[in-house]
């Protein structure tokens, strides 16, 4: 049975703030559960097929009456967001899901995102109680409870399920440098398709050469 609002925002913000000193990395299988959340527009979103697919994804645990060490993730995904720039809402989504669905509506995020000054491809999460539970629950890969923590942020490729934990607020710089990494084995994995031998691992995408900016690279890689 789902907790009752107070209880349930309480044992988040211990989780979060359990997890403020130093930093560690955890690997963590998701899973995407297939409910409808609201964005800050108040459109309805499904997390994998209208956001994550084929990106590179960075999600942050928010809420907007934190006080705590969740309070920052928005100034460290503001920072990489102007590390990244135009990738942002192309190649490289930014997500924050707020653990408090009962205050935190659209307009309330939308305030909220207003504040980090959030620009183009940084979508801002809420939707039912339920939804929430739901939509944490197969991020971190276990039920919530009490004795378990939270990670801040969570880094992954959309098609995969091995995403990283970072328990702790990581340097920005960090963060892209492990989008970095990511965005370049995905582009590797094009190109294995590209060459005809794809293995079944991830979607297939149709990529060709072009001649961009005068040099021959992948469709994918050119950035008009």
């Amino acid at each position: 049975m789902f907790q009752r609002p107070v209880s349930w925002l309480l044992s988040a913000c211990a989780l979060l703030v359990a997890c403020a000193p130093g930093q560690r990395l955890e690997n963590t299988r998701v899973n995407f559960a297939d409910v409808p959340l609201l964005d800050q527009a108040g459109q309805t979103v499904r997390l994998e097929r209208d956001l994550l697919a084929h990106k590179i994804v960075v999600l942050g645990f928010v809420y907007s009456r934190c006080a705590g060490p969740c309070a920052q993730v928005p100034r460290v995904m503001t920072q990489m967001h102007a590390l990244l720039g135009p990738r942002v809402g192309k190649d490289v989504q930014l997500v924050s899901l707020s653990l408090d669905p009962w205050r935190d509506d659209p307009p309330r995020l939308a305030a909220y995102a207003a504040q980090y000054g959030a620009g183009p491809g940084w979508r801002w999460l809420t939707g039912t109680p339920q939804a929430v539970q739901a939509t944490v629950q197969g991020l971190v890969g276990r039920p919530l409870g009490l004795d378990e923590t939270l990670p801040l942020i969570l880094v992954g490729d959309g098609d995969k399920p091995q995403w990283t934990g970072y328990y702790g607020l990581a340097e920005p710089a960090e963060l892209v440098r492990e989008v970095e990494t990511l965005s370049s084995l995905n582009r590797e994995r094009r190109r294995t398709v590209v060459a005809g031998t794809n293995s079944g691992d991830g979607p297939l995408v149709k990529v060709f050469q072009v001649v961009c900016d005068g040099q021959t690279m992948l469709s994918e890689d050119c950035p008009h």
